[in-house]
């Protein structure tokens, strides 16, 4: 008899990250060494994923503080060297608002990041009906964006959702409740993802220099 040999197929699933940009800047920046500040989440997404995986898109949800001007330049900057990596940038925006000590009276105004959660969400949940992905990075500590986690896993209990944890902060027990993994972000990783200084495109031509203050 002849012999025939055998044909495997390995199936590599399709993973998506979500990327809370100022939750994890925040993190970031609570580690006191502003080189860290200039890394690639390119490089952060394929430390994470899994030998099965295959990353789909990186999306990157941000604001940028335009009341500020040096910040809003670095961080205008920073975005430049993410899109030159083929990340997705999604801008939300800041909003004024007025605030009042409740003791001495006295009023302020202060700016309050608006958006970014609920565009995480949305993009989340369109991505997983149209059977976009079959993995949800979610790297945020928000407990805001559980009940987009939970509709989106009773919709597709398929999905894998995926919690990972930013430096030096737990998990959201909200998102974590919902997840088929967990996983965290160390120190070691963002240095190992850390970016040149000029950051170029495809063909050579520069993106993005990184600011003093992350030198």
């Amino acid at each position: 008899m002849g012999s025939y040999p055998w044909v495997f197929s390995f199936y590599m699933k399709r993973a998506g990250f979500y990327i809370d940009g100022f939750n994890f800047y925040h993190a970031v920046h609570d580690l006191g060494d502003p080189r860290l500040k200039w890394m690639s989440y390119a490089k952060l997404a394929k430390l994470l994923i899994s030998p099965h995986e295959q990353i789909e898109f990186v999306k990157f949800f941000t604001a940028v503080p335009h009341w500020k001007p040096q910040s809003a330049l670095r961080h205008r900057e920073f975005i430049k060297a993410m899109v030159a990596e083929g990340v997705d940038c999604i801008l939300g925006q800041f909003k004024e608002k007025s605030a009042r000590c409740k003791k001495c009276g006295a009023t302020w105004k202060q700016h309050e990041e608006k958006e970014t959660d609920v565009k995480i969400a949305l993009h989340l949940l369109d991505d997983s009906f149209q059977g976009l992905i079959d993995v949800a990075y979610i790297l945020s500590t928000d407990s805001d964006l559980s009940p987009a986690v939970e509709m989106a896993k009773e919709r597709d209990p398929l999905l894998e959702i995926v919690t990972i944890a930013t430096p030096g902060r737990p998990h959201s027990f909200e998102i974590k409740q919902f997840a088929d993994r967990k996983g965290k972000v160390t120190r070691q990783m963002l240095e190992s993802c850390l970016m040149p200084k000029n950051v170029t495109m495809l063909g050579g031509i520069l993106a993005a220099v990184r600011p003093a203050e992350y030198d």
